[in-house]
């Protein structure tokens, strides 16, 4: 066998696995909520106005980089919050 043809060979594999992947969520899980509708449009762009505006020079990486901690760090702030909601047994403290 040659190696033109496991390349084809491999690439036709590739080709119906990712022909697949746009499939499986349909199929496989629930619909979405409207919070996850509501989440993901800034989810998503936020990174993607971040990497498409980002600075030529060297700030590039930072500007990603803090649009993607961003989205991590409210998550992680409610979960504190709760967790030591419930271990002092009372509300969250405003």
């Amino acid at each position: 066998m040659d190696s033109d043809s496991t390349v084809t060979t491999r690439q036709a594999s590739a080709h119906r696995y990712a022909a697949f992947l746009p499939r499986w969520p349909a199929v496989s899980a629930e619909p979405a909520s409207w919070q996850g509708r509501l989440g993901a449009p800034p989810a998503g762009g936020a990174p993607a106005l971040a990497t498409a505006h980002a600075p030529r020079d060297g700030r590039r990486s930072a500007v990603r980089t803090g649009a993607c901690a961003g989205l991590a760090v409210p998550p992680a702030v409610t979960a504190a919050a709760i967790k030591v909601s419930v271990l002092t047994g009372g509300g969250i403290p405003l």
